[in-house]
Order: structure tokens, then C-alpha cells, then sequence
């Protein structure tokens, strides 16, 4: 019929200033931590997030509030990049 190839859509990135380029307007403390934006060592761009005073390593972190940009019952794909202090940390992603 007429419904657009979803193979040859590029994919929508839903969140504001990604790279850490600006002041990362939507990025939440979840937990008793502390978020900076920083340019020691980004990943690309010249800026990154760093998250520090963590005391619950298992669960604090940086968020980041989603509510009126995705919708309920609709899949997604999300990819994210961390950096650790050391290679004895573990990271873990998760959606709520």
C-alpha cells in the first residue's frame, strides 16, 4: 500500500541536547547524587555529564524525564554510553 518503508526512516532522537553540548535541561538527579556538566574527557562534543556522591552505587543516578515525549504501548530503542572510574564498577540502565 502506501505506508512509508520503516527501513528508510532515521531513527528520532528524543532527547534534548544528547551530547551534553548545552545545559542538559532534562537530566534529574534520581537519588542523593550530584550532576555536573563537565568537558574533562566527553566522549565526543566537549561536554559530558559526570555523576558523583553516589552512595546507593545500585540505583543513583542521572534521570531523565520522559513524561509527554514517549506514549504508553509504543516500543522503543534506547542505547546509552557510559564511562566509569574503574573497571570494577558496574552500570546498569533501566526505564520506569
Amino acid at each position: 500500500g502506501n505506508e512509508p518503508d520503516a527501513g528508510n526512516v532515521a531513527p528520532e532522537n528524543l532527547i534534548d541536547d544528547p551530547g551534553f553540548e548545552g545545559n542538559a535541561p532534562r537530566w534529574i538527579a534520581v537519588g542523593n547524587v550530584t550532576l555536573t556538566l563537565t568537558t574533562d574527557n566527553p566522549r565526543s562534543g566537549s561536554s559530558c555529564l559526570h555523576t558523583f556522591d553516589r552512595l546507593q552505587a545500585t540505583w543513583e543516578g542521572p534521570g531523565y524525564d520522559l513524561l509527554g515525549v514517549v506514549e504508553n504501548v509504543t516500543t522503543y530503542n534506547a542505547s546509552v554510553w557510559v564511562r566509569l572510574a574503574s573497571s570494577s564498577q558496574l552500570a546498569a540502565w533501566s526505564a520506569k
